[in-house]
């Protein structure tokens, strides 16, 4: 049964045992704002079961299975050709394959599947290439013969594609509901349902913006699901087949029009249908991220879940960061949990300032069963836990236990907000970067005290690992120049961090990071800022302005009193950072690469090199190749690919339990 547990710390934390040592005084700010004014900080987690609750009679031959009906709508136009179709239909057959081991129940045992499909493909015209039929032993191989004869051709319309699926979903539903078709029998399970539930998850896969046919946004999102069981879907069904669906709109490249996807993925039309954008900058990654998305789909308790947490004091505030939108809300929404899954959603609690007693917090849950129809309400009250000792050795280790976690859950708030500015572009990118070395120490800190007990803390340490990842993205978005795809890798890695995904969404860009180069951050600002001083003192000598495309602005000391030095606010006036905290920003600087970052990298390879090359001695170098190109900063990655020892991690949880293995095992399947 799912449950759920609170915990919390206030601006005692600052006085803890944990906190108050050498190696991670760095957050020391983070914590005094995080629980200024007696609010509290929190984790409010929600417990999944490892099974479903429902008990198998051992007398029944099997328990009633799922009835999955897998649809694809596949662009076949011209920039299609290549690897991007091979991975594609390759990853089609694969889900197959999978869906048909799962028919007796392999990754739970009291739960089979029974799996349909269609395929459709478009381009300039649409074409249901394979039929709506049944995943058997004896199908498949027909059906993979029909996939290999898949060819590109044409442009992009949207719109012919969305009609031809609404047609094909329309045949679909009336063979389901026709009593002399092979499709409408009767369950074969004592007990079952029948009429049956089916769940029809449609994947929609293009790679490019619309070319042809209707562009208007709205349009398309009602033409994507429209059927004539739509307005049905949401009502108990007792004569025909009750029939949920569910959306993957998933981009490859970065050609795809990235706001329209996201217009598309928004469960709006009706707002029952579950949707969600998967991004895919590599063809290669297609296999992993559609076998998550299939392990999710077979361990799935629960879809549009619906979190909301209050009091009953109205001066007492309790908020959830929404990690999507960046804000505090008193509810938040998640696409899907599975069994055996452990979310954590950050909490922040306001007492009122003239109350003494803290009333307890109310948490209200809300989600679905899309395979059962079935709608479940959960409330759990919590009384505020007090703040943890360090008295003794198990008081320390369950303050351990507590108060990392919860700084980590701070960190990861500024990380968002992190990723949030690159994709607005508010801020210069060598501000981003001194943000991003501030977060990354304090990190390493945390990960180096957790080290020292691995097998205390190993939730600690992944916890910890995967958000240095997130940082080590931020710092690889810098060098990128396309903002096209600066926007795709960002809401791929945001997105996963977010709902605590293990595919590796960002994985080459954490991989242009050089191991250890935020420890030259000092020295580079000492080099950049003396040899800028004296260009402008040779500028006031000969009363001659510099060039304007110098970068002649000083970076100033790091001001530490401030745990971020971007706001927490995402309401800006068009002009608010110019003259904001992070100092001399400038709106085209977003356009440039880190010239602070530029240097440090230089710096730890000549290190790691064991060269004598002086810090001044690399910055004059990095001017003298860097000016003919509009100062992007750019640094050969095949030379310094070498020296990016660390190894990346993309769970936020250990992986050693049965269910995370068997999640692996079908990523790594599908993706072969």
């Amino acid at each position: 049964m799912l449950s759920t547990q609170l915990t919390s710390v206030d601006n005692t934390i600052l006085s803890n045992d944990v906190v108050n040592t050498a190696t991670i005084q760095g957050v020391q700010s983070l914590l005094e704002r995080r629980t200024a004014n007696n609010k509290k900080f929190g984790k409010l987690e929600l417990i999944m079961p490892t099974t479903p609750t429902r008990a198998i009679d051992q007398d029944d031959d099997a328990a009633e299975p799922r009835n999955i009906i897998a649809g694809f709508l596949l662009d076949t136009s011209g920039s299609m050709q290549g690897d991007k179709l091979a991975h594609a239909v390759n990853t089609i057959k694969k889900i197959m394959e999978v869906l048909q081991s799962e028919r007796n129940g392999k990754t739970l045992q009291c739960q089979p599947i029974h799996a349909w499909i269609y395929v459709i493909t478009f381009n300039s015209v649409a074409n249901l290439v394979i039929p709506f039929q049944e995943i058997t032993e004896e199908t498949i191989p027909t059906i993979n013969e029909k996939l290999d004869n898949i060819k590109v051709n044409g442009s992009t319309n949207y719109e012919i594609a969305f009609r031809k699926q609404t047609e094909v979903i329309e045949e679909i539903i009336r063979k389901l509901n026709d009593p002399e078709d092979p499709h409408q029998q009767p369950s074969s399970v004592a007990g079952g349902r029948n009429p049956r539930q089916f769940h029809l998850i449609r994947f929609f896969e293009t790679d490019g913006e619309i070319t042809e046919g209707s562009k208007n946004i709205g349009l398309l999102c009602k033409m994507m699901r429209n059927t004539t069981t739509t307005t049905t879907t949401t009502t108990e069904c007792t004569k025909s087949h009750r029939i949920t669906f569910e959306d993957y709109v998933i981009g490859y490249g970065t050609d795809v029009d990235l706001g329209c996807l996201k217009e598309l993925a928004a469960a709006t039309h009706p707002s029952t249908v579950a949707s969600s954008l998967v991004t895919i900058l590599n063809t290669e990654d297609i296999g992993f991220k559609t076998g998550e998305i299939l392990f999710k789909l077979i361990m799935r308790c629960g879809n549009n879940w619906e979190i909301s947490v209050e009091t009953s004091d109205d001066a007492t505030a309790v908020e959830l960061f929404e990690y999507q939108t960046h804000q505090w809300s008193a509810k938040t929404s998640i696409h899907s949990m599975i069994y055996g899954e452990k979310r954590s959603l950050w909490i922040q609690y306001t007492p009122s300032s003239t109350g003494h007693l803290l009333p307890p917090i109310q948490v209200n849950i809300k989600y679905e069963n899309q395979f059962t129809g079935e709608k479940f309400t959960y409330q759990f009250e919590h009384e505020i836990p007090r703040a943890p000792t360090t008295d003794d050795d198990s008081a320390a280790a369950a303050a351990v236990t507590t108060v990392i976690p919860m700084i980590n859950g701070m960190i990861q708030i500024e990380i968002f907000k992190m990723f949030r500015e690159i994709e607005a572009e508010r801020y210069d990118k060598d501000t981003i970067v001194r943000e991003a070395y501030k977060i990354l120490r304090m990190l390493k800190s945390i990960e180096a005290m957790s080290m020292t007990s691995i097998a205390s803390y190993p939730e600690i340490i992944c916890q910890t690992q995967n958000l240095i990842t997130d940082v080590k993205v931020i710092i690889g978005l810098t060098t990128i120049q396309d903002p096209r795809k600066l926007k795709m890798v960002i809401h791929d890695r945001r997105m996963c961090s977010g709902e605590q995904e293990v595919f590796n969404s960002g994985a080459t860009f954490s991989r242009k990071y050089i191991n250890d180069e935020e420890k030259f951050e000092e020295d580079a600002i000492r080099v950049i800022n003396a040899a800028k001083t004296k260009t402008l003192d040779a500028t006031d000598a000969t009363d001659h302005p510099p060039a304007t495309d110098h970068p002649s602005r000083l970076y100033e000391e790091f001001n530490d009193a401030l745990p971020s030095r971007i706001s927490t606010s995402s309401s800006y006036a068009p002009d608010d950072y110019l003259d904001s905290v992070c100092g001399g920003g400038r709106r085209d600087a977003a356009a440039h690469g880190s010239e602070i970052r530029a240097l440090c990298v230089r710096i730890a390879v000549a290190r790691n090199k064991n060269e004598d090359t002086s810090a001044e001695e690399l910055y004059q170098e990095m001017q003298t190749q860097q000016y003919g190109y509009g100062h992007h900063y750019q640094y050969d990655e095949e030379e310094y690919a070498a020296y990016h020892h660390q190894h990346d991690t993309f769970s936020s949880t250990p992986m050693d339990d049965v269910y995370t293995q068997r999640r692996m095992a079908i990523m790594r399947q599908v993706s072969s």
